[in-house]
C-alpha cells in the first residue's frame, strides 16, 4: 500500500514539475513576443518620424535642410549597395549559416520586385570577383598565402544560380528560383539590349550564359556530388519551365547553346528532370554533334563517373530512334580524338557504380 502511495506522490510531483516547466516556457515565449512587438513599435516610430522629417524638409533651417539632403543621399546609396550585395552574395556557400544572399525560403518575389523597382540599376551593375590561388609549395611560397590570379565581373542574374568562391563554383539552391523574375524585370525596365533577354544571354569570362549555367550541377568537389539524385534538379527544372512559358527559353536554344551536351558533360549524378525536359522538347539534340563532332553521348562518357548517366542517354536515343540512328550514335567518331562514345565509355566509366 505504501509503495502505491509513493508512486502516486512521485507521479504527482512529476506532473507538477512538468506543469511548472510549461508555464515557464509560456512566460518566456510571451516575454519574447512582447520584446519583438516593442522593438517593431520602436522601429515603426523611427520610420514614421523619418517620413515626417522628409515631408517637412522645407520647413527646417538651411543647415538642417542640407544635412537632411546629405543623409538621404547616403541612405539611398547604402541601401542600393546592400540590395546589390544581397543579389551578388558570393562569399559564402548557400548552405552556410552566414549566407546573406537571396533566399526563396525567406524572401518573396513581391519583396524582391519592390527592391528592384526602387533600385533598378542594381540589375545592370556588375560585381567584381577576384579569383585567388592558395599555394603551399614549401620553399617558394608561404603556407596558405593567397595570390590573386585574375578578376572577372558578373551581373547579379549570373550570380543567382551559382556562387563563385575561388576557382570553385557552388550551387545556390536558395536563389535560383528568382532568375525568371530578374529577367522579366530587366526586360520591362530596359536594362539590357533586347538580344540579351534580360541578362540571360550575357556571357561570363568562360563564354557561358545563364541558360548554359542551368545545365550545370556545380563543382565536382561538392560533398554530395555522388548522391543518387541531384538535389537541385527539381528547382532548376522549374526555372527552365518558367523561362519557356515566358518565351525566354526557345527550342532552338537547346542546340544553339549545346544545352543537352552541357548537361550530359556534367552528368556525374542523375539530372533526370532536366534531361527529360530537353529531350522531349527536342529529341534531335541527341543526334546532333557540336563543332568538335561530340554528341551528348560522347560527353556522358568523358568523365570517370558511374555508367548510369551514359545508359540513360543511350536508352533515350533508342527510344526516340529505335530503327537505326539510336544504335549508330554509339559508334560515331568525334573530330578531335577520333573516338566513339562506346570507346570512351569502355575507357572511362566505372561499371560498378
Amino acid at each position: 500500500m505504501d509503495v502505491i502511495i509513493d508512486n502516486e506522490d512521485e507521479q504527482q510531483q512529476q506532473q507538477q514539475q512538468q506543469h511548472a516547466e510549461e508555464q515557464e516556457q509560456e512566460q518566456e515565449q510571451e516575454q519574447e513576443q512582447e520584446q519583438i512587438a516593442a522593438a517593431n513599435t520602436a522601429r515603426r516610430a523611427i520610420r514614421m518620424k523619418l517620413i515626417s522629417v522628409l515631408q517637412q524638409n522645407d520647413e527646417f533651417s538651411f543647415r538642417a535642410r542640407n544635412k537632411i539632403d546629405e543623409q538621404a543621399e547616403t541612405f539611398l546609396q547604402n541601401l542600393g549597395d546592400d540590395i546589390h550585395d544581397m543579389f551578388c552574395n558570393n562569399t559564402r556557400r548557400a548552405d552556410d549559416e552566414e549566407y546573406r544572399g537571396l533566399d526563396s525560403e525567406r524572401d518573396t518575389e513581391e519583396e524582391v520586385e519592390t527592391a528592384i523597382r526602387f533600385f533598378p540599376e542594381v540589375l545592370s551593375r556588375r560585381k567584381e570577383i577576384l579569383y585567388n590561388d592558395v599555394r603551399d609549395n614549401g620553399e617558394d611560397y608561404d603556407v596558405d598565402e593567397q595570390y590573386t590570379v585574375y578578376e572577372d565581373f558578373f551581373y547579379p542574374i549570373q550570380l543567382v544560380a551559382f556562387t563563385h568562391i575561388g576557382f570553385a563554383i557552388r550551387l545556390n539552391r536558395k536563389a535560383i528560383s528568382f532568375i525568371p523574375l530578374l529577367a522579366r524585370l530587366a526586360i520591362e525596365l530596359g536594362l539590357f539590349e533586347e538580344q540579351y533577354r534580360g541578362g540571360l544571354l550575357c556571357q561570363d569570362n568562360h563564354d557561358s550564359n545563364i541558360l548554359q549555367d542551368l545545365m550545370d550541377n556545380g563543382t565536382v568537389f561538392e560533398r554530395h556530388y555522388r548522391e543518387d539524385r541531384d538535389p537541385a534538379d527539381d528547382k532548376y527544372l522549374q526555372v527552365l519551365i518558367q523561362l519557356k512559358q515566358m518565351g525566354l527559353l526557345k527550342k532552338e536554344d537547346i542546340q544553339r547553346f549545346g544545352l543537352l551536351s552541357r548537361l550530359c558533360l556534367n552528368y556525374h549524378r542523375p539530372s533526370e528532370n532536366r534531361f527529360r525536359f530537353l529531350v522531349e522538347w527536342d529529341p534531335n539534340a541527341l543526334t546532333e554533334p557540336d563543332e568538335y563532332g561530340y554528341l551528348p553521348l560522347h560527353h556522358c562518357a568523358a568523365r570517370k563517373y558511374s555508367i548510369q548517366g551514359f545508359q540513360s542517354v543511350f536508352d533515350s536515343g533508342i527510344r526516340y530512334y529505335p530503327k537505326k540512328i539510336g544504335i549508330i550514335i554509339m559508334f560515331c567518331k568525334d573530330n578531335i580524338s577520333n573516338e566513339t562514345p562506346f570507346q570512351r565509355a569502355c575507357k572511362n566509366l566505372d561499371t560498378t557504380k
